[in-house]
């Protein structure tokens, strides 16, 4: 997810991140090992094999910030939830 989305938010102007629709890089030290694209949502599956990987965006733009958490760690035999969150800057 993307936030916050609007400079000022309140009780009567909610602003909810929004899905983050970029493209997220999965590293396995220095190796891109895959490129995730999430859907409208911001949702996404990819298949790896057990281990840490690092998740970033590619470039080197300041903002969005993020994701958080940069490392995610997929145990043998189950599957991995993760929730990203990426910084949009707006203050």
């Amino acid at each position: 997810m993307l936030g916050p989305s609007c400079p000022v938010q309140t009780e009567e102007n909610p602003c909810p991140d929004t899905p983050y629709r970029e493209p997220i890089l999965v590293l396995r030290g220095d190796d891109v090992i895959a490129t995730i694209r999430p859907g409208a949502d911001g949702s996404f599956r990819v298949a790896l094999n057990p281990g840490a990987y690092r998740l970033r965006k590619p470039g080197s733009a300041p903002l969005p910030s993020g994701p958080s958490p940069e490392t995610v760690v997929v145990r043998e035999g189950a599957y991995t939830e993760q929730d990203l969150s990426f910084d949009s800057g707006i203050r």
